[in-house]
């Protein structure tokens, strides 16, 4: 079956008439030779019948008067007759008289005493067809008594010489009619074909050289001309599309120009806005002037312009340390920590030092610039005061990790501190609460942004806040910097392979130390 559905239709067609015409014609001719073959029996059975009554009608009286030479005189005549091969006289319970042709083989000729077991109960005419023979039988009546039979046995050669003709006769007419079905299925078949292998190669045409214009022609008004028909419809759509593709393409072109351009300036715009980030931070040479303090501070941003934001300003005797968290990165994120950098240097230069209004000013400034932005940007913020060993804490951000001479860590909750957010809500005064802490010479703090702490494996699991305790109380008695590189160093081992965090990292450390 998978041989013929691979066949050309030109192929497939012819082999559908021939077979159809081979199937029709053996059909045809067995129907007939069956019939034929009935009609030939049924003709040989009559046929002795009549030669029986023949043969009986003579022998009656011979059969009544015991006068078995004259009965055998009547079937003598029948030795001119070539395919009798037997013939039984029988009175009702024995032969009276015989014939057997001697040049038979007599193992086909059937004993008279089989003959009057098969038909002496049936006073009927009757007949029988053994393997090579056939035999009839006629009771012989006189003035209505039964007083035998006639029993005719012949020979099937006539059977066998029709039963050759017929096979011949079939044989010759299949292959006549298959010839003529061949020949008649391969002119016929082009009127299919023809259109079909012109469609198939116009679609291949249209398909290497890409030319939607070309048509093909109509033929006739059958199923093979609706298919035309839809195939012309189809190129005309793609014609039509092709060409609103092109000066689609044209366009797209253009706008590629355009965006390249615009990716340069914007480009180069990001590149400013990350220097201007990197800019502001405090550098590490700010850091060390700064006395009785150990500080270092640490920022990777998970793009090329962070959100997270920290600052270290010293105001006479006094430092301010700040660290928040911008909601997202990307450029709106990092304009927003350039406006909170620029505002707490602003507020501190203005001598505003009283941490509660400090954090009250600084909200309305990045509350009223983030609504003129139209961004729903807002950012966590602590900010701590740090003055001969006192730190003061207001502002909502992550947890405070309060590390002890000892390696002893606390944990300070910045919940209770402030607001949930700056650049929120106008007025949050009355959310701004104060805790302070002192650190003695050999304590510290430890500041950081939730890029570390959900900082995730490739097991898709948390870094916590339990391990940058555990990482930080065990280098604790080492420098700040050293503290910073052991905590970035096991976030990087946590992230795995992939080595690259979905939010920006900042991690600040300082120390109380002998002045």
């Amino acid at each position: 079956m998978l041989q013929f559905k691979n066949l050309s239709i030109k192929n497939k067609l012819i082999l559908i008439i021939v077979l159809t015409t081979t199937l029709v014609l053996l059909l045809a001719s067995g129907a007939f030779v069956v019939n034929d073959l009935i009609t030939f029996r049924r003709n040989m059975v009559n046929d002795l019948w009549m030669l029986a009554d023949l043969v009986g009608a003579n022998a009656a009286a011979p059969l009544m008067f015991d006068d078995t030479e004259t009965a055998q005189q009547n079937i003598a005549a029948l030795k001119t007759n070539k395919k009798i091969i037997l013939t039984y006289i029988l009175t009702k319970d024995q032969s009276f008289v015989d014939y057997l042709r001697t040049d038979k083989d007599t193992k086909q000729f059937i004993s008279h005493e089989k003959v009057l077991k098969l038909f002496s109960q049936n006073l009927n005419k009757n007949f029988h067809f053994g393997e090579n023979y056939v035999g009839v039988y006629v009771p012989i009546y006189l003035s209505s008594n039964h007083i035998g039979g006639v029993y005719l046995q012949s020979d099937l050669s006539e059977l066998d010489k029709r039963l050759v003709w017929a096979r011949n006769a079939t044989i010759a007419i299949l292959g006549v009619s298959i010839t003529f079905s061949l020949l008649l299925a391969w002119g016929f078949q082009k009127i299919i074909t023809t259109p079909l292998y012109s469609l198939v190669n116009t679609m291949h045409q249209v398909s290497k050289q890409k030319i939607y214009s070309m048509r093909e022609t109509r033929t006739s008004t059958d199923e093979i001309g609706d298919l035309i028909d839809g195939f012309n419809e189809m190129l005309t759509e793609i014609e039509i599309r092709d060409k609103d593709l092109s000066q689609a393409n044209q366009e797209i072109g253009i706008l590629n120009e355009r965006l390249k351009a615009d990716n340069l300036r914007l480009g180069a715009e990001l590149d400013i806005a990350r220097q201007l980030q990197q800019m502001v931070l405090p550098r590490p040479q700010e850091l060390q002037k700064i006395k009785g303090l150990e500080i270092i501070g640490f920022m990777q941003p998970a793009e090329e312009i962070g959100g997270d934001y920290y600052d270290v300003l010293q105001y006479k005797d006094r430092i301010l340390l700040a660290i928040g968290d911008v909601t997202g990165h990307g450029l709106e994120s990092g304009i927003l920590m350039l406006m909170v950098q620029t505002a707490v240097r602003t507020l501190l230069l203005n001598e505003v030092t009283e941490l509660t209004t400090f954090l009250t000013i600084l909200n309305r400034a990045i509350y009223q610039n983030a609504r003129r932005m139209d961004t729903d940007k807002s950012l966590t913020l602590c900010l701590l005061d740090y003055q001969q060993g006192r730190v003061q804490l207001t502002g909502q951000h992550e947890e405070i990790l309060i590390v002890r001479k000892d390696s002893t860590v606390e944990r300070l909750n910045t919940s209770p501190l402030g607001f949930m957010a700056i650049g929120l809500k106008l007025d949050i005064t009355r959310f701004i609460k104060q805790a302070e802490v002192e650190l003695q010479v050999g304590d510290g703090i430890v500041l950081y942004t939730d890029g570390i702490t959900e900082a995730e494996s490739p097991e898709e699991e948390f870094y916590g806040i339990e391990k940058l305790c555990e990482i930080v109380s065990k280098h604790w008695s080492q420098s700040a910097l050293e503290i910073q590189q052991a905590v970035v160093v096991d976030v990087q081992r946590h992230l795995g392979v992939q080595n690259k965090n979905l939010d920006d990292i900042t991690l600040v450390v300082f120390k109380r130390i002998e002045e």
